[in-house]
């Protein structure tokens, strides 16, 4: 058995690995013709699944074949895991390109160090510099201390993250939201904070 682990091991590294170079395991696992949009979407974003040893983080993003302005992106670093959802406004190509442009933003400035708040005016400008036309995104940051337990969150026009406890709700962390990121005009959004269980 402890054989067979290894060499599944083995294998889903040389099929992730492979997976960016190749269009064979792509070719594979589609049905059917993937729109434009998706197709960018999908270069951009990370797996599925992060996991440490104190954290799992599950993502998925439907329709997978006609994706539009929707993207996610997750690291872990230490004992702190980050977490972005974005919607940019708009169901065409060019709403995409916003949601692109704010992920690369986010993370550019997320690993230059910079805070929730900071990372969401940064990409609030850089919407309104990249942007032909007036767009905006909406967008939920977070950022959570998984030694403490302490979350904190950034909500630009999004709907409220939802606090899961043993499969049930127990609330939406409902606070005021700030303007989605391209109409923030500058202003430095609020950081919000949440004590999370293990579990």
């Amino acid at each position: 058995m402890h054989r067979c682990h290894l060499l599944a091991g083995v294998v889903a590294l040389l099929v992730a690995s492979h997976g960016l170079y190749s269009d064979g395991f792509a070719r594979l696992r589609r049905r059917e013709r993937m729109e434009l949009s998706a197709e960018l979407v999908w270069a951009f974003i990370p797996g599925h699944t992060l996991a440490t040893k104190d954290v799992v983080i599950c993502a998925a993003a439907e329709p997978a074949y006609r994706l539009g302005e929707d993207a996610y992106d997750f690291a872990a670093f230490g004992s702190a895991v980050h977490m972005t959802v974005l919607d940019a406004a708009g169901h065409d190509l060019m709403a995409r390109l916003v949601a692109s442009v704010g992920l690369a933003s986010c993370r550019s400035t997320r690993r230059a160090g910079g805070d929730l708040a900071e990372i969401a005016t940064v990409t609030d400008s850089a919407i309104r510099e990249h942007s032909p036309e007036w767009r905006f995104m909406t967008g939920l940051l977070l950022n959570l201390e998984t030694e403490t337990g302490q979350l904190e969150w950034v909500n630009c026009g999004h709907p409220p993250p939802l606090l899961i406890r043993k499969d049930k709700v127990i609330k939406e962390l409902a606070r005021t939201p700030d303007p989605p990121m391209g109409l923030l005009e500058g202003t430095r959004p609020h950081t919000h904070h949440e004590t999370l269980q293990p579990g």
